[in-house]
């Protein structure tokens, strides 16, 4: 009887040892295996990233670097960069012609160039004549001529797109709240407000002037209404009727 148990004892003994022998090989037969599937996806992935950006390219061409709209091949004027300096500090513009792109991702085309250094997942607005409230619009127009590309803030990828040519107002009502932005340029400014060129005088208070620049953003600081230069172009918003702050933009000329 113990000799039988024991018997059985030495067969389960042989048959794990088996098992396990099996079970080893196995195992360094994936290891090795995905090693050669590892240096082999290695050796594809170069082709692969082509590929997608292939595919990329057909998706939206305006990805592709040598892709150009047609409206922009039929340009030959570049555009011009200028820096202006409003009371010391320093903005910088683009003027020229801009083409929006067909494919609709937002980035726009200036002088027959995409513009590389936007980022369509960073704000942006479209000072354009009832379109304001779709600024997503703006870049999509086919052709925008005379206009302006504007740094706004402290990062060097927000922009906003200037296609002024009158005074204008949006109306929006939040929460039974009605906001108005009345968009204009500066023919005269005093301690107490500014003068449009709509004709009109709007008193403005010290501490709801905010400036709109490359440099910085503030808001709340000693900038008297007589500061803004002649030509500015400047967002009077109203609160409920009542002004509540003025932005600067740049200079209009």
């Amino acid at each position: 009887m113990v000799k039988k148990k024991l018997k059985g004892l030495i067969l389960v003994i042989i048959l794990l040892g088996v098992g396990n022998n099996i079970s080893s090989r196995k195992l360094n037969f994936n290891i090795m295996e995905k090693m050669d599937l590892d240096k082999y996806t290695n050796k594809i992935k170069p082709y692969v990233q082509v590929v997608n950006q292939k595919i990329q390219y057909i998706k939206d061409p305006s990805l592709n670097p040598k892709y150009m709209p047609e409206e922009q091949k039929k340009l030959t004027s570049g555009y011009k960069k200028e820096i202006q300096n409003i009371n010391g500090k320093e903005i910088t513009i683009w003027k020229g012609d801009f083409t929006g792109n067909p494919y609709g991702n937002g980035a726009p085309w200036m002088g027959g160039k995409r513009l590389n250094f936007f980022d369509k997942s960073f704000d942006r607005e479209g000072i354009q004549k009832n379109k304001y409230n779709e600024p997503e619009r703006v870049w999509k127009d086919k052709l925008v001529k005379n206009a302006i590309l504007m740094h706004t803030f402290d990062r060097t990828d927000t922009y906003t797109l200037i296609d002024y040519s009158e005074p204008f107002h949006t109306k929006n009502i939040i929460n039974n709240n009605t906001i108005i932005k009345l968009y204009g340029i500066v023919s005269y400014a005093d301690d107490s407000g500014v003068k449009l060129d709509d004709g009109k005088y709007y008193a403005i208070k010290n501490d709801c002037v905010l400036l709109i620049e490359n440099l910085s953003q503030t808001s709340g600081i000693a900038f008297n209404p007589s500061d803004f230069p002649k030509n500015a172009l400047v967002c009077i918003t109203y609160f409920n009727d009542e002004i509540i702050s003025i932005t600067r933009f740049c200079i209009i000329q």
